[in-house]
């Protein structure tokens, strides 16, 4: 298409960079430069993408380590402009923020990776779920004021551009179905978390039961728990906010059979263990309820367990127990009495998709669930209550990236969740507010978050990273980001840094923001459970 050659003004060689014999260095060569500014300047094709396509080479040829883009950011910017050239041109130009940007002004920050596709609904699928699930009274204020938390995500921030979004239709949910409560608009006060806190004094309580296997938290009715998990036992703690001291509840669970590769999740009261058991030769998973006494850790099943991915659990008691080509849905009554009450209810990906990850928001009124397939990848959202109903389904095109490890963090209340993908992706997305609302969403962008860890929702307002100060260091920092509420559409903007931490997470370890009182100006503390022991790290009021 374009003649390199006739670019190299007195050069010897076919390179593109000068070599600087008194310097020790390359550069690239001014007058590649100079033909790739008057691509991306003087281009009169009518599809436009002629200039995203001259700014990414020059990121390519960058040769300053500093500046020199990693294995990733190289695919993401041959996808990019993959997906611009079989773009409508006026879509491409509104798309794409170096195509957005005047032609005599140098772009700062192209858009990485394009964006996501429109969206769609699918019919409600319901099925009869009463009498079977906890339905204590919802304190939503209490809720509110804590976190839903993702595992194991490996996943800077790329600015992306304002896409401008059609204002949303006023519809009422169907007279039978109870309102989700909705994402409000980002209001005028909202602060981040530093902005009328300062920094109190960490503290570190390292684990009685030494290093574990895996960790989990949970924060609900106002109790805060941690649960530890080794070969042999799970162990609980209570953590007091206010006095930032952990104690040892009593309680611990003995495992008869130890397991290999073992996780463990808690909710409210309702603990889950399952992992593989090297004497039976078989999954095993383990439910109980830590209010009641006993000391073992449950009743055990291995039935179905075979392509077992991931537990999630709502803080009324319904399991959802993900598998690769379904998700089975239990109750709490069904498991300890060790029956199913009839016909098991599960949910289906379709389209021949398969899931990857499902976690219940902190109310435990909706569940997400991840699934990928053919060229497509989908969130899929089911509202849970007296009846268990598809509540929305939103596809976007396939990555080619190992989406199996995609993970998805509800918004504590709100009809929403951050995608956490693979190559470093997150991005957040808002969900229809029915089941029949036939609004198209705009499409998404994602952000690059390098190094993360884990990561947590605060507020519905907030996501709190904790990620790894370069890849060879031995620190690591929280980050705050704000999920920014527009009409249909969520984005993330970088916020400040929050803090450095003492201990040393790692995937395993997870993450909670918590405010210790309705009060809006009540302290914040951040809560770091490692699998060697937990920090607090507490923000109180100036």
């Amino acid at each position: 298409m374009f003649s390199f050659n006739s670019k190299r003004n007195n050069g010897q060689n076919n390179y593109f960079f000068d070599y600087e014999l008194l310097g020790g260095k390359a550069q690239v060569r001014q007058s590649v430069i100079d033909w790739l500014n008057s691509i991306r300047d003087g281009s009169s094709s009518a599809n436009k993408w002629e200039r995203c396509w001259a700014e990414t080479i020059k990121k390519i040829l960058a040769i300053d380590p500093k500046d020199r883009p990693n294995a990733a950011q190289l695919q993401s910017f041959i996808a990019h402009v993959k997906h611009h050239v079989s773009m409508d041109p006026q879509e491409a130009t509104k798309g794409c923020h170096i195509l957005s940007t005047p032609v005599n002004t140098e772009p700062q920050n192209p858009d990485n990776r394009g964006f996501l596709p429109q969206t769609h609904d699918r019919p409600e699928v319901s099925q009869n779920f009463s009498q079977l699930v906890h339905q204590p009274p919802v304190d939503r204020k209490n809720l509110i004021a804590h976190s839903q938390v993702v595992h194991r995500p490996s996943v800077d921030l790329d600015k992306g551009p304002e896409i401008t979004v059609s204002p949303p239709q006023d519809e009422e949910p169907p007279e039978d179905e109870e309102p989700i409560p909705p994402i409000q608009l980002m209001p005028s006060h909202y602060e981040s978390i530093n902005a009328r806190r300062k920094q109190g004094k960490q503290a570190y309580w390292p684990s009685q039961e030494g290093v574990a296997i895996d960790v989990a938290l949970s924060h609900y009715d106002k109790k805060t728990r941690a649960a530890f998990l080794t070969r042999e036992a799970v162990r609980i703690l209570d953590l007091n906010l206010e006095t930032l001291h952990v104690t040892a509840s009593g309680k611990r669970y003995t495992i008869s059979d130890p397991l290999e590769k073992a996780r463990i999740t808690l909710s409210g009261r309702f603990l889950a263990v399952w992992g593989f058991c090297q004497q039976q030769k078989k999954k095993m998973f383990y439910f109980r309820d830590i209010e009641k006494e006993g000391d073992d850790i449950g009743n055990a099943t291995s039935e179905g367990l075979e392509l077992l991915r991931s537990v999630a659990i709502s803080p009324q008691g319904v399991v959802a127990l993900v598998r690769r080509d379904d998700i089975l849905i239990q109750t709490t009554q069904s498991i300890e009495s060790n029956r199913s009450s009839g016909t098991p209810l599960k949910l289906y990906p379709d389209n021949g998709h398969v899931f990857a990850h499902a976690a219940f928001n902190d109310v435990g009124t909706l569940l997400f669930g991840w699934a990928y397939g053919e060229g497509v990848e989908s969130l899929r959202v089911w509202k849970v209550g007296s009846s268990f109903s598809r509540h929305s389904e939103t596809s976007y095109p396939s990555e080619e990236r190992e989406a199996s490890k995609t993970k998805v963090i509800p918004y504590n209340t709100g009809m929403g969740c951050v995608v956490v993908a693979p190559e470093q992706r997150v991005f957040p997305v808002r969900t229809p507010k029915k089941i029949n609302d036939e609004t198209p969403l705009p499409r998404c962008q994602d952000i690059e978050l390098k190094n993360l860890e884990t990561g947590c929702v605060f507020q519905d307002y907030s996501f709190i990273a904790l990620r790894r100060k370069g890849f060879w260091t031995q620190k690591w920092f929280l980050r705050e980001y704000q999920i920014e509420h527009r009409d249909t559409t969520d984005f993330l903007q970088k916020g400040p840094e929050l803090c450095d931490l003492i201990s040393k997470p790692e995937a395993s370890s997870q993450l909670r923001t918590l405010r210790v009182s309705e009060d809006p100006e009540s302290k914040v503390v951040a809560i770091i459970c490692n699998l060697d022991g937990i920090e607090l790290v507490p923000f109180v009021p100036r």
